[in-house]
């Protein structure tokens, strides 16, 4: 089970618990999940939750707004992947 942050309601924190099945091939026995459609590739928080925070990147220092909802490395993540 894996957890992703996504925006929040009401004020409150929202994780999502994601079941992804595992796969194994039996051609070379790697094993593989599901994709993650939800987030994407090695990603912990919603498209929609990194597109907030680029959005308060904006108007705020992102020291303030990873006060308020992550750490600073997520949203510098989320400023970069816009450009």
């Amino acid at each position: 089970m894996q957890q992703k942050q996504d925006l929040g309601a009401d004020g409150k924190r929202v994780v999502l618990l994601l079941n992804r099945r595992r796969f194994r091939c039996r051609e070379c026995d790697k094993v593989f999940t599901e994709p993650d459609d939800i987030c994407g590739w090695r990603r912990r928080a919603t498209a929609r939750f990194r597109r907030y925070l680029r959005e308060q990147a904006g108007d705020q220092s992102m020291k303030r707004i990873a006060r308020r909802e992550v750490s600073r490395d997520t949203v510098r993540r989320a400023v970069a992947e816009a450009d």
